[in-house]
Parts: structure tokens; C-alpha cells; sequence
């Protein structure tokens, strides 16, 4: 017997049902930024998630970064390792003579077989002369203020956020 033999985990994998549910992973990606400039770096990290946990190690091992447009032209196309369910990494923008609305999405080989949002993530690529606009998931809600109980915090230090819902 090897000696990194897992007994509990050989018996947790022999009492899986094996169906699409159980074996599921999700992708959760985000980046420093929403809007970037031409032949800048994105930097992004992804999390997994498996259904089952015990499954984790069995799963995918790289995770694929597309840059790709509103008309689903890939414009980029990178190869990233999976490390205990986390990817992390760099993606250089090529110096495109187009900008504007572009999507990045994340997603693995076996994931491709369930349908997910959380892995297509909306940025922007702008010229050098433009601000960018408003982002369209932005918090909208009247009477509702989000507030921290201090202004400013030290390193590692609890956050409180206070909310505060009045009416008419």
C-alpha cells in the first residue's frame, strides 16, 4: 500500500453516486479591475467549487481564460493551473485597435458541461481618451445606505457594515 493511502477517501469515492449533480464544479472568477486600457495586464483569480468535495482532487487541473467580444470573437486564449480549487494568474491584453464592451470567460473542460453565469465576467477596454461608464450591475436601490462604523481601518482588521432602510 502506497504511503499516501487514504483509506476514508477510497470508501467516500466507492459510496459516491456518480451522476452529473455530485459531480459538478463551479467557477467564480474576478479581477483587480472592471475596465482596463489596451496592453494592460488583468489580473484575476478563480475559485472552484465542487458539489462534492471528495471530488476535488479527481476534477480539472487547468482552467482556460478567454478574452472574447460582444460578437463571441475570441481575441485571447490562456491556460492556467488549478492548485486546491484556486487558479490565479495574469492576462495581457493585446494592443487592440477595437475597445469597448468584452467579456472574459473562465471555465474548465468539465465544466463546459453545465450551464453557469458565474464563470462570464463583463469588462471594458477603452481608449486612452475615454472614463469608464457606469457598470450595469451597480447597486440601485432607494432609502438603502451602506456605511462602514469607522473611516479607516488597519491591516486585518473586522470590517462592520452598517445598512440603513428608511421609507417614504
Amino acid at each position: 500500500v502506497p504511503q499516501n493511502f487514504n483509506a476514508d477517501r477510497v470508501f467516500a469515492l466507492d459510496n459516491l453516486e456518480k451522476n452529473a449533480q455530485t459531480m459538478q464544479e463551479r467557477i467564480y472568477l474576478h479581477t483587480d479591475r472592471r475596465h482596463y486600457w489596451p496592453g494592460e495586464q488583468i489580473l484575476f483569480k478563480a475559485y472552484l467549487s465542487y458539489t462534492n468535495p471528495v471530488l476535488a482532487q479527481d476534477l480539472s487541473k487547468v482552467l482556460h481564460i478567454e478574452l472574447i467580444d460582444t460578437t463571441g470573437y475570441v481575441w485571447s486564449h490562456q491556460v492556467f493551473r488549478i492548485t486546491d480549487g484556486i487558479s490565479a494568474g495574469q492576462l495581457a491584453l493585446p494592443d487592440l485597435s477595437e475597445t469597448g464592451n468584452f467579456f472574459l470567460r473562465a471555465y474548465t473542460t468539465w465544466s463546459l458541461n453545465y450551464e453557469q453565469a458565474e464563470h462570464i465576467l463583463p469588462i471594458q477596454i477603452l481608449d486612452h481618451f475615454s472614463k469608464p461608464e457606469a457598470s450595469s450591475d451597480e447597486f440601485k436601490v432607494k432609502n438603502v445606505r451602506v456605511f462602514t462604523d469607522k473611516q479607516k481601518y488597519e491591516g486585518q482588521e473586522k470590517v462592520t457594515l452598517n445598512v440603513m432602510i428608511t421609507s417614504d
